[in-house]
């Protein structure tokens, strides 16, 4: 069971990376969009788990770029 949580802690990690890298190239596209490219199939869990990885939403972390 613990390995299984390691493994799930993994592949979030991967697809929040690949998240970063979809909105550091490029910060304007939609949000659902961005989930759905890195591997999200619910919007909402796409946020959460973003969230929870990084302590702020996509579209702060959006903000921060284009600062």
């Amino acid at each position: 069971r613990q390995r299984q949580m390691c493994i799930r802690e993994d592949i979030t990690r991967v697809k929040i990376h690949k998240a970063k890298q979809l909105l550091d190239k490029n910060p304007d596209m939609p949000l659902k969009e961005v989930a759905e490219l890195s591997g999200y199939t619910d919007y909402s869990s796409f946020i959460r788990a973003f969230k929870n990885l990084e302590g702020i939403t996509p579209t702060q972390y959006t903000r921060k770029i284009e600062e």
